[in-house]
């Protein structure tokens, strides 16, 4: 597959075969029957495969869990959706940076996608489950009292995005820090939600929509924007996925009020 952007359009179903989609470490199997959809994954290696294709039902591994879903007739056409992770995400770079006051910087981290399996029924489509492309290390952040379960990053972010190699598999995200208090931020790691960022597909792998984190001081708010647009750092992206969650008024005031705190700290 020359484009990861094919990855994502609407395909139909081989008869009497089973597909096989491999992307990065994922390998997730797809099987239907006159009456009934299925779908089972696994993991390997790492790396930067990425294909789809019809491969005969004894190659299939004897030990995957499927998860079946019964319909009356079972649809034909299906789709992979991008998604960001179900949970907020806990970023770390290589080593702890220090922004000054009044200053900024730009930094770039990889997340792990998950797809969506859809399948289309007279035009509408119905999600059957999503799986993980690799499944995230589970976090706490917070404290013993107070926080977030989260998904650990594998990788470090990183404020030069050539150092990261993104494979197809990841979403690069964007994410700028603006130090608007009166000292020193010293930035270790910190927690973020990308169910707010929309995704893009470009040839050989994804992005997020960028986010903005305005630090305010650690005993005041923190004020943090998600853009609408895609990232322009490649050019022909193509939208594969709206936000996951959406920014309503609830969410505006949390967001922009002193208890935002609970959705993105700063912590040692």
């Amino acid at each position: 597959m020359r484009s990861l952007q094919q990855f994502w359009s609407m395909r139909r179903i081989g008869e009497a075969r089973v597909t096989l989609v491999r992307l990065g470490p994922m390998r997730l199997w797809l099987a239907r029957a006159e009456k009934e959809w299925g779908f089972a994954s696994e993991q390997g290696e790492p790396g930067a495969i990425m294909d789809i294709a019809q491969v005969p039902e004894d190659v299939v591994p004897d030990k995957l869990e499927w998860q079946n879903t019964l319909f009356h007739e079972a649809p034909r056409e299906f789709l992979l959706r991008p998604v960001t992770p179900d949970r907020p995400v806990v970023i770390k770079p290589e080593h702890a940076i220090q922004i000054p006051p009044g200053e900024s910087g730009r930094f770039f981290a990889l997340l792990p996608v998950f797809i969506q399996v859809v399948v289309v029924m007279k035009k509408k489509e119905l999600v059957l489950g999503t799986v993980s492309s690799l499944r995230p290390s589970d976090t706490w952040f917070g404290t013993p009292y107070e926080g977030d379960l989260a998904y650990s990053l594998p990788d470090r972010a990183s404020l030069d995005l050539e150092a990261l190699k993104p494979l197809p598999y990841q979403i690069v995200t964007p994410f700028e820090i603006q130090n608007k208090s009166e000292e020193f931020l010293v930035f270790e790691k910190l927690c973020l939600r990308p169910q707010y960022t929309g995704l893009y597909s470009g040839v050989r792998h994804l992005w997020s929509s960028v986010v903005r984190i305005q630090h305010e001081g650690f005993f005041k708010s923190t004020h943090v924007r998600y853009a609408t647009t895609q990232p322009d750092y490649e050019e022909g992206l193509m939208q594969v996925a709206q936000p996951l969650k959406r920014e309503d008024k609830g969410l505006h005031r949390l967001t922009f009020g002193t208890s935002f705190s609970r959705d993105i700290i700063f912590a040692k």
